[in-house]
């Protein structure tokens, strides 16, 4: 009897000990996986931060380029409301 107690505790040893093995293989495991889906997810936010700034850029040229037409039209229009109205005031003066 004290033989067939020590073969299973010796059994149940041996079975905790792979187990345990086990579990730390597993959790290396995930470990690897969980630091994989990091390295992906920095990737990604990395990318997407470099296209938002290239993106802004773009937007910043237009509308830098909006302004000066804007400018543009604005001084011309200036332009032609001083002439016109020298226009004007050498009509009435006449």
């Amino acid at each position: 009897l004290r033989r067939a107690l020590e073969a299973d505790l010796n059994t149940v040893r041996n079975t905790v000990t792979d187990q345990s093995q086990k579990l730390v293989d597993d959790r290396a495991q995930f470990a690897r996986a969980l630091e994989a889906d990091l390295e992906t997810v920095n990737s990604l936010v990395n990318s997407h931060s470099d296209r938002l700034a290239q993106e802004r850029s773009t937007l910043s040229k237009a509308l830098e380029a909006d302004l000066e037409t804007v400018g543009s039209h604005v001084n011309s229009h200036t332009e032609r409301l001083a002439q016109d109205r020298s226009t004007l005031s050498r009509a009435l003066e006449a």
